[in-house]
């Protein structure tokens, strides 16, 4: 007879899923393991698609259309990057099983991409730390929940303009109240205050 006893243990791992920008890779953003919580487990998904111009191994996640908010992206490229994403992380959970909820930190497309993917329950998430990115509003759902959400955006980004990330933070406020919206006097560039910004609001979720 087996008499064996197991107790799993019942704190989960901090899990956070890392989306990079247009034309790099997986690798661009695991420099932020050294503002994350000791033990955690990081995931840092490629974007599907290739996007070369500038890095032979570029990548990107929705193709750009034009330089308008209402003409930007292909709703239907970001709605497959979201099923994409989901896919990974339902395989890692299943071989992980200690994971908590992930916090996804995204740059530039890769935030887009987060927002769209949490905040309308398509993935169960702790937390979206929107960096540099907007909300498509062609994706617009009533379904919202209230998932945290901390957008960094720069004053004078000519890539995701101030006043796209002001319309993405004014509408997402009117159906989530758990929205942090910071703007930073700089461009479309990943600085050392963002960066600062990012680590006290991702360990005061986690106290």
């Amino acid at each position: 007879m087996n008499t064996n006893i197991v107790l799993e243990p019942e704190v989960k791992i901090p899990f956070f899923v890392l989306l990079h920008q247009l034309g790099w890779d997986e690798n661009e953003l695991l420099y932020l393991k050294d503002i994350l919580p000791k033990n955690s487990f990081i995931l840092a998904i490629k974007g599907p698609r290739k996007w070369t111009p500038e890095r032979e191994d570029g990548r990107g996640w929705f193709d750009i259309l034009g330089c308008h908010l209402e003409n930007f992206s292909k709703e239907d490229d970001i709605e497959m990057c979201s099923d994409y994403i989901k896919t990974i992380i339902d395989e890692t959970r299943q071989k992980y099983l200690l994971l908590d909820d992930p916090i996804f930190i995204g740059v530039s497309q890769g935030a887009t991409v987060a927002l769209h993917s949490c905040i309308e329950n398509k993935i169960k998430c702790k937390g979206v730390v929107s960096l540099l990115g907007y909300y498509e509003f062609k994706l617009d759902s009533h379904q919202l929940n209230d998932t945290p959400i901390l957008m960094i955006n720069g004053r004078t980004d000519f890539v995701i303009p101030y006043d796209w990330a002001e319309k993405s933070h004014l509408h997402l406020k009117t159906k989530n109240n758990n929205i942090t919206a910071i703007f930073v006097n700089s461009g479309h560039e990943m600085t050392n205050e963002l960066i600062n910004l990012s680590k006290i609001w991702i360990h005061n979720l986690l106290q």
